[in-house]
């Protein structure tokens, strides 16, 4: 009987560790996409702030 219950705490404490690195890897992919989303908004800034300063250049 004793048996049956550390066996069963440990399998209680496993199904919690693959909780947590099921949840773990859920918030690491939305941080990517995150940080996904903001590198190519900052890429298509960089391109509007290019072509207009190359547009005051060609002004002066």
């Amino acid at each position: 009987m004793a048996i049956e219950n550390q066996i069963l705490i440990v399998m209680y404490i496993l199904l919690g560790a693959v909780a947590a690195m099921l949840y773990s890897l859920r918030r690491i992919l939305l941080l990517e996409s995150k940080i996904l989303s903001l590198e190519k908004a900052i890429l298509e800034f960089d391109k509007k702030l290019v072509k207009h300063s190359s547009l005051k250049k060609n002004k002066k």
